[in-house]
């Protein structure tokens, strides 16, 4: 009942306090209490809890001590970047050892936006993931796949660039994944990525070479020490560009590109956001044009 005397038969009690520890800004914890409160029914002695008014105040005390990872970026004025620095097109060194790469043009771009200093800090395709739920950077770029199971534990931005795996040795080669597996080619992979779980899982083990540090395969590759290296199609293509001799078989896969973010809502939605521009201007095609021609 509502309103008169007959309120008498609405009897409150105490707000309780309670406390939770939260992320905060993905670097330590951060301690907020909020308040829920409880209002008792005497007639039927059921107590009732204000859920919706309880959930919005939790959210919006959440939501007040949390730092998003875009709010630090802003704060810092610096944009740390991850990067394997071995995966080119799109993550290199040029000649005078200066960062060059399809995601290093775009990542300077992306922390101009944010008027912030970009920061390159090194990383390994086995350790990238776990760098970046670790704070070392605020996102990692150099050609990274899509893939569930890094999604599993980070965010990723909508895809820019398309790919897959190929095969790609010396000509004249057959590079289907048929008469690779037919005719025991032996193939070099890097360590720690998607190239070395494509072939865990399509090679039998004595005709994998693994390599610690991209781009040794190729160098392998050259010397005749295997017959063929395991890659995206993007790299393949980047070296074949540069050696005549090599050959690129049919794709053995099809998958995307995209910057690895931490799960962090605001900062997916500005990065979203401003690679959303540099698409629909052409600046990312300007970019891929410049390292692929």
């Amino acid at each position: 009942m509502v309103g008169g005397d007959d309120d008498d038969e609405f009897s409150g009690i105490e707000p309780m306090d309670i406390e939770t520890r939260r992320p905060r800004g993905g670097t330590g914890f951060h301690r907020w209490r909020g308040k829920i409160n409880l209002t008792c029914i005497a007639a039927s002695g059921i107590c009732v809890v204000l859920v919706f008014m309880a959930a919005s105040l939790l959210r919006r005390s959440v939501s007040d001590a949390e730092e998003s990872r875009l709010a630090i970026i802003l704060e810092r004025q610096r944009l740390l970047i991850g990067t394997t620095g071995d995966y080119l097109p799109f993550s290199g060194y040029d000649t005078d050892g200066g960062r060059t790469g399809i995601d290093i043009d775009l990542s300077k771009d992306l922390a101009l936006s944010l008027n912030a200093a970009p920061v390159f800090v090194d990383t390994t395709w086995a350790s990238v993931v776990d760098d970046l739920n670790q704070d070392k950077f605020d996102l990692a770029v150099g050609g990274i796949s899509v893939t569930l199971e890094r999604w599993q534990r980070c965010y990723f931005t909508k895809a820019y660039f398309k790919s897959g795996k190929v095969a790609i040795a010396k000509c004249p080669a057959k590079l289907t994944l048929e008469e690779i597996v037919a005719n025991n080619v032996t193939i070099g992979v890097n360590k720690g990525g998607t190239n070395e779980d494509f072939a865990d899982q399509n090679f039998l083990p004595a005709f994998v070479s693994k390599f610690e540090r991209n781009g040794e395969q190729f160098s392998a590759l050259e010397l005749g020490s295997i017959q063929a290296v395991l890659t995206d199609s993007d790299e393949a293509q980047y070296y074949a560009s540069r050696d005549p001799e090599l050959c690129i078989g049919t794709r053995l896969t099809n998958s995307t590109k995209g910057f690895l973010l931490p799960q962090d809502d605001t900062l997916k939605q500005y990065v979203d956001a401003w690679l959303e521009e540099k698409l629909e201007t052409g600046y990312v095609s300007q970019v891929i044009q410049k390292y692929l021609p």
